[in-house]
């Protein structure tokens, strides 16, 4: 299977909308007649509300021998500054999953979308691939298993490092398939100059199955898509699944085909001449040209050392477990008081708070266990650190009334504090995943 795809995600002014849901129909059913006409075969969405409907969008796509790409972050998105894998974004993107798993036009899920950008944002690096090997974890559940992958950004400082970060180590942990957002091919350009084929080459190294998740280089209007006729030639083909052009709708950053006017019309802008004249030579070749039979892959590469230009732990975050934390607050002798915590307190004052607790505790290990941020130089990462505020709040609440020999009032906080009860080991180990 070839991709010749495209990017969708037309906005409504500057709010982002989750564009393929049933109660859009009419919108879409206009925009896949024209895709059809671009000979396009998958559509990349980036965003989409899981409670919505979407069934008749998917059954659209299996009329039209179309398929869906399907970016699982959206709104609820690993912090690329300031990483934290929690409960609240495991579920997220499980939930996600859940909403399309079944529909036989879900091609692939993508775990994340550029989180990594930069030398700043490596530390993030670790955060993602426990989402890839949790998220391939959750897929053995189904009854159909759907690839799960990753779109790189094309920094030339971290690229390679990341590259290898990610195909290296366990099967469990690599992802299905890697994607490139790739900018590279300007105006005219060619395959060597725009670094096309040193970005094959790289690619073809790493043993995994390999998509351009976005092209297109706007800074010479209007664009010619010369690339295209690589992209889907001899060499790139070798390597390459195919590639998703971006985008489909005109927004501000000026990278659409198309533009959705006032009325609801569509307009044909240049870029869609010219896309789909390069597009008309790739659909006269026979599949057998288009692709042939790929080599063995080869061995996963080793994965690259901590150092100033690739700052990641080598070591990957926990499974976020809500039955752990639970587990955990049920063993505590002082607690977070509900009546507190979830009214008068909120998020942001409860971690204000364990903050506060965690600068007054003598030892900080309890500090370290909830702490979400990168893992210690030993390599380790917070036991509890995928926990909700109130449970980590809990946890380094009973840490400074054990320190201060359960007094008095070891456990006050103002009001915000409470003695517990613990449970029995056996109620405990009662709870399951």
């Amino acid at each position: 299977f070839v991709v010749k795809g495209i990017s969708y995600q037309p906005r409504d002014g500057e709010r982002i909308i989750d564009p393929i849901t049933n109660g859009r129909k009419v919108q879409w059913k206009r925009d896949l007649a024209v895709m059809a006409e671009l000979g396009v075969n998958v559509l990349r969405v980036y965003e989409v509300d899981p409670e919505a409907p979407h069934n008749e969008f998917m059954d659209a796509l299996k009329q039209r021998n179309m398929f869906l790409l399907l970016d699982l972050g959206g709104k609820h998105s690993l912090n690329r500054v300031s990483p934290q894998y929690d409960l609240a974004l495991y579920n997220w993107l499980t939930k996600t999953i859940d909403a399309f798993a079944d529909f036989e036009t879900i091609m692939g899920f993508i775990a994340g979308n550029e989180v990594v950008n930069s030398v700043a944002t490596v530390p993030a690096a670790p955060f993602v691939k426990a989402i890839i090997r949790d998220l391939k974890a959750y897929m053995k559940t189904k009854a159909r298993q759907i690839p799960i992958g990753y779109a790189s950004s094309d920094d030339e400082h971290i690229r390679s490092n990341l590259f290898r970060f990610l195909s290296c180590g366990q099967e469990e942990e690599r992802p299905d398939f890697l994607g490139l957002n790739l900018y590279s091919w300007c105006g005219a350009s060619d395959y060597v100059t725009s670094k096309y084929s040193a970005r094959t080459t790289e690619m073809k190294a790493l043993g995994l199955p390999a998509l351009i998740t976005e092209y297109g280089c706007n800074t010479v209007p209007p664009r010619r898509f010369s690339e295209v006729q690589a992209i889907y030639g001899k060499e790139m083909s070798k390597v390459w699944s195919g590639a998703v052009v971006y985008e489909y709708s005109e927004e501000a950053n000026g990278y659409g085909l198309v533009k959705i006017t006032g009325s609801g019309g569509i307009q044909m802008l240049p870029d869609f001449t010219q896309f789909h004249s390069q597009m008309r030579l790739v659909h006269n070749r026979t599949a057998a040209a288009l692709r042939t039979p790929p080599p063995p892959p080869p061995p996963p590469p080793t994965c690259p050392d901590r150092s100033a230009a690739w700052p990641a732990a080598t070591a990957l975050p926990g499974t976020p477990s809500a039955c752990e934390c639970q587990r955990m607050v049920w063993g505590l002798s002082c607690v977070a008081s509900p009546d507190n915590t979830t009214t008068t307190t909120g998020t942001s004052s409860a971690g204000e708070l364990l903050g506060v607790i965690c600068g007054m505790l003598r030892n900080a290990s309890a500090c370290r266990d909830v702490d979400a941020g990168a893992a210690d130089d030993a390599g380790t990462w917070g036991r509890y650190a995928y926990c909700g505020v109130r449970e980590k709040l809990s946890y380094v609440m009973n840490a400074y009334y054990l320190e201060t020999n359960r007094s008095s009032n070891g456990c006050y906080f103002d009001g915000n504090g409470k003695l517990n009860i613990p449970l029995g080991r056996a109620r405990v180990e009662a709870c399951s995943r």
